[in-house]
């Protein structure tokens, strides 16, 4: 992340610089309160003084949060892409409206109403990639596979819903390659059947 670094010395008790201390000029960006103690430091005619021997401690200024771009955006579009599911399938996944998703995926701007979808899509995230790449990258594939139920009647997006993540890979994986030799299952698991299914 980039920053800006300003010295600190000279630095008076509200957090702002003193001019006279060190010789140059500070504008406070937007109000000069204790919540908001931006300051740009910006050099006067010299005085004199040698500006980097003189001041030897920095301060570390990071960039304002509404600078930094937001992974969502990307992790959504890229879980649609691999799934083939719609904003509104996504949002009955992730447990919030077809609206909340279109906000996250359009600039992902956070709100405390979106904030529990958008904490869940990461290790969403994570864990399509992982199937994607399972089914050879192919969205239908995956899609089905998601739908078909294990021996005890769930699917792979039942056990997403109620956030089940490992079992969700699990129930999945079954689906898509048949159970490992080291799962113990009763019964014949349902075989994939070469079709797609049209997600809402």
């Amino acid at each position: 992340m980039s920053s800006t670094t300003w010295p600190s010395q000279g630095l008076g008790k509200s957090g702002y610089s003193d001019p006279d201390s060190f010789g140059i000029s500070a504008e406070v960006l937007g109000n000069a309160t204790n919540s908001n103690p931006w300051v740009r430091l910006a050099p006067q005619q010299s005085t004199g003084r040698n500006f980097l021997s003189d001041f030897t401690r920095w301060v570390e200024i990071p960039e304002s949060a509404d600078e930094i771009a937001s992974p969502l955006p990307q992790m959504i579009r890229e879980v649609r892409s691999w799934t083939g599911w719609s904003q509104r399938y996504l949002g009955e996944v992730l447990g919030t409206s077809h609206t909340t998703v279109r906000k996250l995926e359009t600039d992902g701007t956070v709100s405390p109403k979106s904030r529990p979808a958008a904490t869940r899509v990461p290790a969403l995230h994570n864990l399509m990639r992982r199937l994607y790449q399972a089914a050879g990258a192919n969205p239908n594939r995956l899609s089905v596979a998601l739908e078909i139920r294990g021996n005890d009647g769930q699917t792979a997006i039942a056990l997403l819903i109620s956030e089940n993540f490992p079992r969700a890979y699990s129930r999945a994986l079954e689906a898509l390659h048949g159970p490992r030799e080291d799962m113990l299952t009763s019964g014949r698991n349902t075989p994939l059947p070469d079709a797609t299914v049209e997600m809402i």
